[in-house]
């Protein structure tokens, strides 16, 4: 039978029951959706949609979405649209329109574009031959104060008419831009390296050369890497079996602080080896624990055990364990029968 059936009658949740089939690994003897009988099929198209939902028990986008699926024309009254309908084509949103027109969303759109009508939009304005004119007359800025529109909107509808700013602007811009160079350090780098500093690179430490050269340590470390220059004085660890055999028993950052390592490189040789990770904050179930699930409420066991209440939830649902409360629930129903 099905899922949904199994849970009714045993009293489980839905989700205890699909883990529960899933972990011994029992497939579906029935489908979970009902399918299409060949007397069903010959009914689509022979009456109103509505009246084949109700007369097979099924919903209404079901039986409109076989019937289109089949190729089938839809009976009923056709849909007419009246001249004062289609005048409120655009005045609003089609969601709006469809509500107040009782129609759906999509048969209000398809009519719109039809029409070549454009969609409603109170924030998007259309430019008019009497706007475009004023591009490139004045400075972006006061053109945008002009018609009540936005600096950037201006500014990229100049670019798409391929038309240059006004003299004007071009002046304001370059007396920016000179007003900016005055600003700029003297001796700045501006990420330009030269040979003698690149053969510097990798001989002594990052922090010394930046100090040397007026550099930031990350701008030195960055341009190292990007030639492929080792690190001064590298250290490299040399494991041992010893070292090894902590790896995965241990948390990462517990190893680390006890080798005096970085959390990254125990994480790196320890994937590198293959060994399974160790969570500080997870801790193995034993028979016992598992034996106390279901026997009251997650969250009355959670605090028993010392553990979080959704852990508990989590790992009765994967033991197939139904919960207590649907528990108490079947037993009170058995009295009652």
């Amino acid at each position: 039978m099905r899922d949904e059936e199994v849970a009714e009658q045993t009293g489980h949740p839905l989700s205890g029951v699909v883990q529960r089939r899933h972990h011994k690994g029992i497939a579906l003897a029935v489908r979970q959706k009902r399918l299409w009988t060949a007397a069903e099929e010959r009914l689509l198209g022979t009456a109103p949609d509505v009246e084949i939902a109700a007369r097979l028990k099924r919903t209404l986008k079901g039986v409109a979405a076989r019937r289109c699926r089949l190729k089938r024309a839809r009976v009923g009254p056709p849909i007419v649209w009246s001249p004062e309908e289609e005048a409120l084509l655009g005045t609003m949103s089609d969601a709006k329109l469809a509500r107040k027109l009782g129609r759906s969303k999509s048969a209000v759109r398809f009519r719109r574009r039809r029409l070549g009508i454009r969609i409603f939009a109170p924030l998007m304005r259309a430019w008019t031959p009497e706007d475009d004119k004023l591009l490139g007359s004045r400075p972006d800025a006061e053109v945008a104060q002009l018609l009540g529109r936005s600096l950037g909107a201006v500014w990229h509808r100049r670019i798409a008419q391929g038309i240059r700013p006004c003299a004007r602007q071009r002046r304001q811009a370059r007396a920016g831009q000179a007003r900016g160079a005055r600003h700029h350090r003297q001796g700045g780098h501006y990420g330009l390296y030269t040979e003698a500093e690149e053969r510097l690179l990798g001989k002594m430490p990052d922090a010394e050369l930046a100090q040397r050269l007026g550099r930031t340590p990350f701008s030195i470390q960055a341009r190292r890497i990007a030639l492929g220059i080792a690190k001064y004085d590298a250290k490299l660890h040399q494991w041992t079996a010893a070292e090894n055999a902590l790896l995965g028993k241990m948390t990462d950052g517990e190893v680390a602080k006890r080798l005096g390592l970085t959390q990254s490189a125990v994480a790196h040789r320890r994937r590198r080896l293959r060994l399974p990770v160790r969570f500080a904050h997870r801790k193995p179930w034993t028979p016992e624990e598992d034996a106390l699930l279901g026997t009251a409420s997650d969250t009355e066991i959670a605090l028993r055990l010392g553990r979080h209440c959704s852990t508990v939830c989590i790992r009765r649902q994967k033991l197939g364990i139904p919960n207590w409360y649907w528990i108490r629930r079947l037993k009170g129903r058995e009295r009652r029968l």
